[in-house]
């Protein structure tokens, strides 16, 4: 059973549910470890605006699996005061960004943050790039089909597309996959650099979720996939009766890796298949939109060289 504990911020009491340690040591391990963060952030960036930090941090809280959430649920989730909570919340409804349930007794994403998504997803190039290849993908084999990228601990998933099959699946846009047992965290492990990747583990120890122990195992699991096939696999470990398979693709227009991810049911999607089939044909459309970014920006770079060009004679005609 979990073990439960109240703690009183500014008046406030928050309850902290603990699974197999210890629920004190975790809360302030956890206050010590961000007070020591914000501190170093602050020491580091003078430029740093905490007050848009923590309004953001509250918007991270909303996830497909919570999507109202309370002050109090909030403040456990973020470990802001609740009076700091209300206050943002309050900031935040009046400039759209969240809406109040009057009849659920709290607060969900307000329609402003769509613009946002729409924004973000234009300016990558992944609708014209990569959706293509991820509609190919998914309607050749039957499977969901998933680009995800690595923010705040978690894999986010940006775009999904099924390939008419019913599919049953946390791989759609908006989701997270934790770090490190689902393949697109596993992914994302295996391929990242060596400083990233103790970064991430440090944080995830940091958080209390995992232990050193099993994240060096896992890791040298994804590790060991990746150097072998290229990709990684999760056989209904993340979900029951889904087997998913992993790769990273890296795009160079927007200087970071990304991870290619497809989920089917277990039945059909077994070992054997994915190795023999499947995962030749998943490394073989990673490249694919690897390519199609690479000359993408060869493009742009021709054509930024010609209007430079084309700048410098002009002056010179007229």
């Amino acid at each position: 059973m979990p073990q439960r504990v109240f703690v009183r911020l500014s008046g406030s009491h928050l309850l902290c549910l603990c699974h197999g340690h210890d629920a004190r040591e975790t809360l302030k391990r956890s206050k010590v470890s961000s007070t020591v963060r914000k501190r170093k952030i602050m020491e580091k960036d003078r430029q740093f605006v905490e007050a848009l930090a923590r309004g953001l941090k509250i918007l991270d809280c909303f996830q497909p699996e919570r999507p109202l959430l309370t002050n109090g649920e909030i403040s456990a989730l973020t470990g802001l005061a609740c009076s700091s909570v209300s206050r943002l919340t309050h900031t935040l409804i009046k400039v759209g960004y969240l809406d109040y349930d009057s009849i659920a007794g709290a607060y969900r994403l307000g329609f402003r943050v769509l613009p946002i998504h729409t924004a973000m997803i234009a300016g990558t190039d992944v609708k014209t790039l990569v959706m293509p290849h991820m509609k190919k993908l998914a309607e050749e084999a039957g499977v969901r089909v998933a680009l995800a990228a690595y923010e705040n601990s978690s894999l986010v998933v940006l775009q999904a597309v099924d390939g008419g099959r019913p599919l049953v699946s946390s791989l759609t846009p908006g989701a997270s996959a934790s770090l490190p047992r689902s393949a697109l965290g596993r992914a994302y492990l295996a391929s990242c650099s060596s400083r990233e990747k103790n970064s991430i583990v440090d944080h995830l120890i940091e958080q209390g979720t995992w232990s050193r122990d099993v994240l060096q195992a896992e890791l040298k699991e994804a590790e060991s996939s990746y150097a072998q096939y290229g990709y990684c696999i999760s056989l209904q470990v993340r979900e029951a009766g889904v087997h998913a398979v992993a790769v990273p693709i890296y795009l160079r227009t927007l200087g970071r890796q990304l991870v290619l991810a497809c989920a089917a049911p277990a039945e059909r999607f077994k070992l054997d298949y994915i190795r023999e089939v499947f995962g030749p044909l998943l490394l073989r459309h990673a490249t694919d939109v690897e390519r199609a970014f690479s000359g993408a920006r060869a493009a742009r770079s021709r054509g930024t060289a010609h209007d430079h060009k084309a700048r410098r004679i002009a002056p010179a005609q007229q």
